[in-house]
């Protein structure tokens, strides 16, 4: 988020009075906390990015799986993409090298597409549990569910769609966001519009974890029952799709849970602290010691 990074360490300098010692002190944490979060984003943005130039190399059929591992790594590099000029146009430029902005309309912009590209990597994981569930649940019907072009379609939906929800928000405002002369979000530090997001983020992943429970309860159970039945070739071609399809599961939960615990935080301070109608109100509810109780 926008704020979430400038305002955690301004908390912190709650105790200093002149405003130089402030300005300083903020320049000495970003001049080397921003190069190092830049280049664990680059090492993202470097990873997700060979999975999609890979994508022409796979042989056909590609599984729908896969075609939705490939948008997702897509929508991750973008979110990478979005975050590092975020933390460049926003902290590192006017904070450390004294840039000055006359108007907050390219920080409403690259907001629009951040908040929009986290809830497409979040509707992904969802997208791609919803898909894990009719292969396993429905295997036999999953071919005529699951077709190329419906994938093709929730694909282009999971690109769109949160990118349009978020910009209906940032143009509903009279005299505010995008629709404000200089582009002054006022809308983005009240609670509605954080409450909506963090539910908008939330929803979709509790319902991901609680559908990849259900399938890991079905595929365990199928495993206990393969263990204990006699081994011929038949059920040991069913034994063994179990197992690969278990450890597509697991996989796939790390990459849920390595999101949940990454964009989940962030998340939950977003709507936790803000400057208006939220639980806590910066510089006001609390120092920066207990910023790390929240």
């Amino acid at each position: 988020m926008i704020t979430t990074t400038e305002v955690t360490i301004l908390n912190s300098t709650l105790a200093i009075e002149d405003p130089m010692e402030k300005l300083n002190y903020l320049k000495g944490i970003y001049s080397w906390l921003i190069p190092i979060m830049i280049i664990i984003l680059a090492l993202a943005i470097i990873g997700n990015g060979l999975i999609v130039v890979s994508a022409p190399f796979l042989s056909s059929p590609v599984s729908p799986y896969l075609k939705l591992c490939i948008s997702l790594a897509a929508a991750d590099m973008w979110a990478a993409s979005l975050l590092i000029t975020g933390l460049v146009v926003n902290s590192y430029l006017p904070v450390v090298i004294g840039v000055q902005k006359s108007s907050k309309c390219v920080d409403a912009w690259l907001e629009l597409f951040r908040v929009s590209g986290m809830l497409t990597s979040d509707m992904h994981l969802f997208v791609l549990a919803i898909n894990q569930f009719f292969g396993t649940m429905w295997p036999l019907k999953y071919k005529v569910m699951v077709t190329t072009r419906r994938i093709r379609g929730i694909v282009l939906g999971l690109w769109v769609i949160p990118l349009i929800f978020v910009f209906c928000w940032f143009i509903s405002g009279e005299n505010d966001g995008l629709r404000h002369e200089k582009c002054h979000m006022w809308f983005y530090n009240r609670f509605p519009f954080r409450i909506t997001i963090f539910l908008t983020f939330i929803i979709p992943l509790v319902a991901t974890l609680l559908i990849y429970g259900l399938i890991l309860s079905k595929l365990l159970k199928a495993k206990a029952e393969f263990e204990m039945t006699i081994t011929d070739r038949r059920t040991s071609t069913r034994r063994s799709n179990v197992h690969s399809k278990l450890k597509l599961v697991w996989t796939t939960l790390l990459i849920v849970s390595t999101f949940s615990l990454s964009w989940g935080l962030c998340v939950l301070y977003f709507v936790l602290v803000c400057v208006d109608g939220c639980p806590f109100t910066y510089n006001v509810s609390y120092s920066y010691p207990q910023f790390f109780l929240l």
